[in-house]
């Protein structure tokens, strides 16, 4: 039980400002209800949100810059639906962290990458969208998001770590809740994760059609 407190605050101290020093020079701007950055690409980093509304549409560009990725954009926001763009490809650690809630997120075809603890402690969060191009997810995504009712992992996921599923606190296994649907694809990464924490899931869709 000391264990799993301890990875909770550790967890709920991961501050989004917490960055290299190096991105902590670059200019930060202010428009269209968010803080941002310009990265070198040419593409923004929304860093906060600074609108009041609790169903957020993210906006795909801030004047002539499209917007590539979230990095601590809501944390601790009271936010209850989010739409996020095309275009984004990065959700980085905590960015969600503690919207208490937060109930559904529509996720882009574009997104490649989940950070640490996006969604940690969104207990009322339902529905999420995992893109069938998502690569990569991080440790405690969805930690004590307890209300989650199905997460499905396409193919294209290719690296998990060891405590991505972790969604009840336990400090002995990884641990879905019974309410929560875990669809993967037959010899995909995501499977063979599965198969290695024991745990229950069933096949896709449209794989389960063609059988």
């Amino acid at each position: 039980m000391h264990r799993v407190l301890a990875i909770l605050l550790a967890l709920c101290f991961l501050c989004p400002c917490a960055v290299l020093a190096e991105e902590v020079e670059d200019p930060i701007y202010t428009g269209d209800n968010y803080t941002y950055r310009i990265l070198e690409d040419e593409t923004l980093t929304l860093i906060e949100y600074l609108g009041d509304s609790v169903s957020v549409t993210v906006p795909d560009h801030i004047g002539d810059y499209p917007v590539s990725r979230l990095e601590g954009t809501f944390y601790y926001k009271p936010v209850v639906s989010v739409w996020i763009p095309e275009g984004v490809t990065y959700i980085s650690h905590s960015t969600f962290m503690q919207c208490t809630e937060l109930e559904s997120v529509i996720l882009p075809s574009t997104l490649k990458f989940l950070g640490q603890a996006a969604f940690l402690n969104c207990q009322k969060l339902k529905d999420i969208n995992l893109p069938a191009g998502l690569e990569t997810l991080e440790d405690y995504v969805f930690l004590n998001c307890l209300s989650l009712k199905e997460l499905r992992l396409y193919p294209s996921v290719s690296k998990m770590d060891e405590n991505a599923l972790v969604v009840i606190p336990d400090p002995d296994k990884v641990r879905l809740p019974e309410t929560c649907n875990l669809l993967v694809s037959t010899g995909s990464y995501a499977e063979e994760y599965a198969k290695a924490h024991a745990l229950p899931y069933k096949l896709l869709p449209q794989e389960t059609a063609s059988r």
